[in-house]
């Protein structure tokens, strides 16, 4: 019996990334632009936050929050800001040959919100092996165990996800299937009163007697749906609110964190160095506003 050729296609190694060139994480200004830029590898970008006007071989798009854009080989491209609001932008650079990558040519994807998880975990597996953001790409002293496999791993099962929406096979085979899209549902109405209210006082127990199911329940669906907690989600939310503030509001630190809720300004800034690398003073003084990006691959 002769084996169906598409079926044998959805069972190979479709994509296989061989070496990671680059890891961004960017927080522009409004006034930031990347002039012109072409190299012999693939590349995506992500809008975690703002809006962005990229330019690819001539044609412009818009893209906002929750969009990505593929760049094949020795596309030219560049990136800019409308000049009035700031954003936030995930940019990895990759060698990779795969045909399957090809079917993102010419495409611009709205991320999943199932899918935030995972990016999520790419981006932290990558700060733990790789000084990030850094030209050209530097490894760490002494990395996890595995870590930079695993990086690839990340990337291939991110871009194998998104080519599962591309090609819009994600179809309901079961009852569990139906209950599963449902629990999403739930995951994603969470996920948007939390932005709604980003700045209004949130505890589980309020969650609960909004959205009518245990705590417990709640919990564990969103954990199994976004990878992170729903409190740590909050945070994450309130921390990308808090660079926007930074990058176009005048407002100080301590202005800041009283508006975002954050118990208290100290917290804020621990919290805020934390995650960033800096303070909240550095990060403001230390925006990407630059005519052009110099890279080095």
């Amino acid at each position: 019996m002769s084996k169906d050729p598409q079926n044998k296609e959805r069972n190979e190694n479709l994509i296989s990334v061989r070496q990671v060139i680059a890891v961004n994480c960017f927080d522009l200004a409004p006034c930031f632009v990347l002039e012109e830029d072409r190299h012999s590898f693939w590349e995506f970008v992500y809008i975690d936050s703002g809006e962005v006007l990229c330019r690819t071989e001539g044609k412009e798009q818009l893209l906002k929050q929750g969009d990505i854009i593929f760049h094949r080989p020795n596309e030219v491209h560049s990136t800019i800001c409308n000049g009035k609001l700031s954003a936030a932008i995930i940019n990895v650079i990759f060698d990779c040959d795969s045909n399957a990558m090809e079917r993102f040519i010419d495409k611009v994807m709205r991320l999943p919100g199932s899918m935030s998880g995972l990016l999520i975990k790419m981006i932290d597996e990558c700060n733990q092996n790789y000084y990030v953001s850094k030209y050209p790409l530097r490894e760490k002293e002494n990395p996890p165990l595995g870590g930079q496999q695993l990086v690839r791993l990340y990337i291939e099962e991110f871009l194998l996800l998104l080519l599962r929406v591309a090609e819009e096979n994600t179809l309901i085979t079961s009852e569990q299937s139906v209950k599963e899209q449902t629990n999403d549902s739930l995951v994603e109405e969470i996920c948007l009163y939390l932005s709604e209210n980003i700045c209004q006082k949130i505890t589980l127990a309020s969650l609960t007697e909004r959205f009518h199911f245990g705590k417990s329940y709640l919990c564990e669906q969103f954990k199994r749906c976004k990878g992170i907690s729903i409190m740590n989600y909050l945070l994450e939310l309130r921390l990308t609110e808090a660079k926007r503030m930074l990058r176009e509001e005048p407002f100080s630190v301590h202005e800041i964190s009283e508006r975002l809720g954050f118990e208290s300004p100290e917290y804020f800034s621990r919290y805020f160095h934390k995650k960033v690398g800096r303070s909240p003073r550095d990060f403001r003084n230390m925006l990407i506003s630059a005519a052009s990006v110099k890279r080095s691959i």
